[in-house]
């Protein structure tokens, strides 16, 4: 089973209730289908009890559970980038640690297929209702995101799988929440081809994402934008010599 091998990045800001019981579904799941794999908790900066739940699992679990931790919160990009270039497995699985999205969607998907695609994006099937607002500011992200960057999709599902040199996320900057738009605008940039998937999603009645932070969100979209355009004029430009 070398070749069903998998890092697992999650994310965590005061998640202790949560933590345990999302390392106990991905372990089982992945012991289950037989993957090689490791878990990777990333403490952004935490101050509750999170870093204290990460080393007792990775106490229990100390060849398949790896843990992250600095004591300033600065963002889930920036925990999120920590985790990618720092995994030791070339498949990638980004999640967050509430499972709105299970790793059981994995399951569904062929294994050498997965090996075979640079980056794969999870498109929510919306299993339990959300609230209006939520409704509402996810169609008015969706569409601005386009207009930044041309990609209209459900980025900010919590379900990417990457296959990508561990290069390519040398200069990744995104922080904040928009991160998942920098790997895919950079994807784009680079010609590779962003495969979507269907994925069941469960509402988080404690998500942290607030119309607040959806604003700071513009702010990032618009450094992506600046980011990507400078990107392909240096592709083109050494194309042409």
């Amino acid at each position: 089973m070398k070749n069903k091998s998998i890092s697992v990045i999650i994310p965590c800001y005061n998640e202790e209730k949560k933590i345990f019981t999302c390392y106990n579904r991905i372990s089982s799941f992945l012991d289950k289908y037989s993957f090689n794999y490791q878990i990777m908790f990333i403490n952004d900066g935490s101050t509750d009890d999170s870093l204290a739940v990460m080393r007792a699992i990775q106490k229990k679990d100390f060849s398949g559970v790896n843990v992250i931790t600095y004591k300033k919160n600065i963002g889930k990009g920036y925990a999120v980038f920590r985790g990618l270039s720092e995994s030791v497995f070339n498949t990638k699985l980004i999640l967050d640690c509430d499972l709105s999205i299970s790793i059981n969607e994995l399951y569904k998907l062929n294994w050498t297929w997965v090996r075979n695609k640079k980056v794969i994006k999870g498109q929510r099937i919306q299993v339990e209702r959300q609230p209006l607002y939520r409704i509402f500011v996810g169609k008015v992200w969706k569409f601005i995101t386009y207009l930044f960057t041309g990609i209209y999709m459900d980025t900010q599902a919590p379900f990417m799988i990457l296959n990508l040199n561990n290069k390519f996320y040398k200069d990744l900057e995104i922080n904040g929440f928009a991160f998942d738009v920098e790997i895919l605008a950079k994807t784009k940039a680079e010609g590779f081809k962003i495969e979507q998937v269907s994925v069941e999603y469960r509402n988080d009645k404690d998500s942290s994402v607030t119309f607040i932070k959806t604003l700071k969100m513009l702010g990032e979209l618009y450094k992506i934008r600046k980011k990507t355009i400078r990107f392909q004029k240096n592709s083109t430009d050494s194309q042409s010599d």
